[in-house]
């Protein structure tokens, strides 16, 4: 696992995977992904400053994690 992402960072990275699945890129927000895990929005923006880093971060720890998962 990659040292520089929290916990956190992973659970938020899980649930932007669990909405890219069942609603694709255009129902990946912010807003949707606070509602998934029950945060505000403000909390989101604590660990990432925006979606595109979310996803920027989401293909990187995929793709160090490949053999795992």
């Amino acid at each position: 696992m990659q040292s520089n992402i929290t916990s956190r960072q992973i659970e938020i990275i899980d649930a932007a995977g669990k909405i890219l699945t069942k609603l694709g890129i255009c129902g990946l927000t912010i807003k949707n992904l606070a509602k998934e895990l029950q945060f505000s929005e403000s909390a989101i923006y604590r660990h990432f400053k925006s979606k595109n880093e979310i996803i920027m971060e989401m293909l990187h720890y995929l793709a160090e994690n490949l053999e795992d998962i």
